[in-house]
């Protein structure tokens, strides 16, 4: 699983710390950051390749996209240069449940995704798609 590095800061609902996760969400995979980071480099050239298509030419699901990519981008420049994910946001419930640590680059990703299946479930046949202008008349 993850392994931790350096000092927690905090002691209560939320702690800054400092944890190098060699695995995917949660650690699983863990020390196979070399696949996962050929994933993450797969998935991002898939989104840059075929962005027009996945997002219509619709505004929200356009910006969406590029912060899914930036959140793609950030976690595969880390396996890149530090073999390794860096998260830091640790939250506690109570004594009882500990969640387990995470990056901005995390909730980029996992936000994006949710909001992009619920415009595709509820808003996305209602909103017109912008005209792709021609200037060849």
């Amino acid at each position: 699983p993850a392994t931790a590095y350096g000092n927690c800061y905090g002691d209560g609902f939320f702690n800054l710390v400092h944890w190098r996760n060699t695995g995917a969400a949660w650690g699983i995979f863990s020390e196979h950051t070399w696949v996962l980071g050929i994933f993450s480099l797969v998935c991002f050239i898939l989104l840059i390749v075929f962005f027009d298509a996945l997002c219509e030419r619709r505004p929200f699901p356009a910006v969406l996209l590029g912060i899914l990519s930036g959140g793609i981008a950030g976690n595969m420049i880390d396996r890149l240069f530090r073999c390794s994910v860096i998260d830091f946001l640790d939250f506690h419930w109570y004594e009882s449940y500990h969640y387990p640590a995470f990056n901005v680059a995390d909730i980029s990703i996992c936000v994006s995704i949710v909001l992009l299946i619920a415009w595709s479930l509820f808003a996305g046949k209602k909103e017109p798609a912008t005209q792709k202008s021609n200037d060849s008349k």
